[in-house]
């Protein structure tokens, strides 16, 4: 019992982890990797590529825009996701 109480503990999600990659890597998506939201992380990666590879043309700067945009929404979403995939995990360790 004891095990499985520590075990779940160290599964759990932090939300001082999810923002300090959101502060150090954001633009890459690295806290939603680490938030278990592995298709919008690789969405934010690619247009943050897209944009840095592009970079000069008007479309880049939309792109900037759009992952800028994604970023500050993530800033607020952060606490909610956390929550989110704690519960799934604590849903699957009780399956």
């Amino acid at each position: 019992m004891e095990h499985e109480l520590k075990r779940k503990r160290e599964n759990k999600k932090s939300k001082l982890v999810a923002y300090i990659l959101w502060g150090l890597l954001g633009g890459f998506g690295m806290h939603r990797f680490y938030l278990r939201r592995y298709f919008s992380g690789l969405i934010i990666m690619q247009l943050t590529i897209v944009s840095i590879v592009m970079e000069g043309d008007a479309f880049a700067n939309v792109l900037s825009l759009i992952i800028i945009g994604w970023i500050i929404f993530d800033l607020f979403f952060i606490p909610y996701m956390v929550k989110i995939v704690n519960v799934e995990l604590d849903d699957k360790g009780k399956a």
